[in-house]
């Protein structure tokens, strides 16, 4: 018991150092944003919302927060709707080459993405699309792809084909039973595929940082990293604003999907 307790207080000694380490610059953002002069250390807080109110007054802030809602919906829609029907045809058909096709995707997923920076810039070029939104959001799309269709393919194999079946014996057909019957039944693997797929999206950074040139298209993540490496004089109160306004859509879309993710997680659909 002794023992016990020394290896409880031992993990708890190492653990709350680190949590507390990790919290720190998320509360120094939080208030900063509503600091009217933020520092560093913090020996009064001047409360206001004169960050917020600028941010949603500059044309540039806003610009790169609606830039960022078109790259991570454009990126969501795509990865959902080659998901949802590749997945089902990687769960309901057999193919002498589908083990390893799904090998194959995963192993593209794996590869740091720097590995092939230079053919996808090239291809992007050669394609026309160099600036432009679809750069971006096919490129995300097809490096989120992989894993959406692994978690897709999985909460399928987990639906029994006697459902399909009696949608097909009274007429119905495939595209019947996988909107009707398969879709509405795999609702965790499509929140949990939303939520990594939105998270990427709305985070993309390296790909509108090579393919986006027009300071009008660059997303909320760039336009930060930019803003502090082309400015001498950096406003705190307003790129904390930022960053406060990044945080929210993600937390509230994890609030939203967390029922579908711990469903998710319990039938295994993640990990496979």
């Amino acid at each position: 018991m002794r023992v016990r307790r020394s290896a409880l207080a031992l993990s708890y000694g190492i653990l709350v150092p680190i949590v507390v380490f990790s919290l720190v610059p998320f509360v120094w953002v939080f208030v900063a944003a509503f600091d009217a002069t933020p520092q560093l250390w913090f020996t009064g807080v001047e409360f206001t919302l004169l960050n917020f109110v600028e941010f949603f007054t500059d044309q540039e802030g806003f610009r790169w927060l609606l830039n960022s809602v078109i790259y991570a919906v454009g990126t969501l829609v795509l990865v959902i709707v080659a998901s949802a029907l590749g997945g089902y045809t990687l769960s309901r058909l057999q193919f002498w080459w589908k083990t390893p096709f799904l090998y194959f995707i995963v192993l593209i997923r794996i590869l740091p993405v720097t590995t092939f920076i230079v053919p996808l810039f090239k291809l992007i070029r050669d394609i026309g699309l160099l600036d432009s939104y679809w750069s971006v959001i096919i490129v995300e799309a097809a490096f989120n792809l992989p894993l959406a269709l692994w978690i897709m393919k999985t909460f399928y194999d987990t639906i029994p084909i006697e459902l399909e079946e009696a949608v097909w014996i009274d007429g119905g057909s495939r595209l019947t039973s996988l909107f009707y019957v398969v879709l509405p039944l795999s609702m965790p693997g499509i929140a949990a595929t939303s939520v990594f797929t939105f998270i990427h999206g709305w985070g993309t950074f390296l790909p509108p940082l090579l393919f986006i040139s027009s300071p009008e298209k660059l997303p909320l993540g760039v336009g930060i990293f930019k803003a502090f490496t082309t400015v001498t004089a950096i406003d705190f109160g307003f790129m904390t604003a930022l960053a406060v306004v990044y945080m929210i859509p993600t937390i509230l879309l994890f609030i939203w999907a967390r029922t579908y993710l711990i469903r998710s997680f319990n039938i295994g659909g993640v990990g496979g």
